[in-house]
């Protein structure tokens, strides 16, 4: 192989290296902020939906692993971090679209995390809107995005261990966070990545992962895993399969440089011989 053509070779293999560390800082800030290994792939998704009063749609259909992360200070002045899932057994109510609100739908959690305590609650609202009416730019599609979460945690002995502040109550507020869930109208909005949103206090978060959602359904749902309508990828998803892509591109060019070398350094050894 040539000069040039082992230079290209270092070249090529410093940015695997590159790519490969990039890829692991990714990993790691997901990870301090909430632990992608709990968000296990198909172990953990729980399917809720919402049908209207009068049983005509499920207006909102929703699945995946939702979290919020509080940090907080233990009795001996210790940071930790509580961890609170939405669970299966949480009771779902909320509203549809209406005559009155044709553009609002609301999707509620409340549960006990500890049955010694079941005057202990939490609550997760999430606020759908819909965009028909766009004025400019005209040529958009009317869409749906998920516009405010509102999240009310109490203070535990299941989710915070020896809490400096035992009867704390955390009311959690995160608006305008559309861009992070969003789907034009009939379409089903998917995301497998985690997709992290902090709340307006800036300390608190909420996460989801393996997500799979519609607002403003139309029918009713069956439950034989057609309700869903066509999907819509996030774009984070979507970035993450191009970096693959491309580290693999990567990869099998250098594996086919290091064949070159080989194969052309025993050519030149046997003109040597002869």
């Amino acid at each position: 192989m040539s000069f040039s053509g082992v230079v290209i070779f270092k070249k090529l293999t410093l940015i695997v290296i590159l790519l490969v560390e990039l890829g692991s800082v990714f990993v790691v800030v997901d990870s301090a902020q909430f632990r992608e290994s709990r968000f296990t792939s198909g172990r953990d998704e729980v399917f809720w939906s919402l049908t209207d009063a009068n049983k005509t749609k499920t207006c909102i259909l929703l699945s995946g692993v939702f979290e919020i992360e509080i940090p907080y200070y233990t009795d001996y002045f210790m940071k930790s971090i509580a961890v609170i899932r939405i669970p299966r057994i949480a009771s779902v109510t909320g509203f549809c679209d209406t005559n009155e609100n044709p553009n609002l739908e609301s999707l509620s959690f409340e549960w006990s995390p500890d049955p010694r305590q079941p005057e202990v609650k939490h609550s997760v609202t999430l606020t759908f809107k819909r965009y028909s009416h766009l004025k400019e730019p005209s040529f958009l599609e009317p869409y749906y995005a998920l516009t405010t979460i509102h999240g009310r945690i109490q203070t535990n002995e299941v989710d915070f261990h020896d809490p400096f502040d035992p009867e704390h109550i955390y009311n959690l507020t995160a608006s305008d966070v559309g861009a992070i869930l969003s789907a034009p109208e009939k379409l089903s909005f998917v995301c497998k990545s985690i997709q992290v949103i902090k709340f307006n206090d800036g300390r608190n978060s909420f996460a989801m992962s393996e997500v799979h959602a519609e607002a403003f359904h139309d029918k009713i749902a069956l439950g034989d895993g057609k309700d869903f309508g066509p999907k819509s990828f996030c774009a984070k998803d979507g970035v993450e399969v191009l970096l693959m892509v491309f580290t693999y591109v990567i990869i099998l060019a250098l594996f086919g440089l290091a064949v070159y070398y080989v194969v052309d350094k025993r050519r030149k050894r046997a003109y040597v011989y002869l």
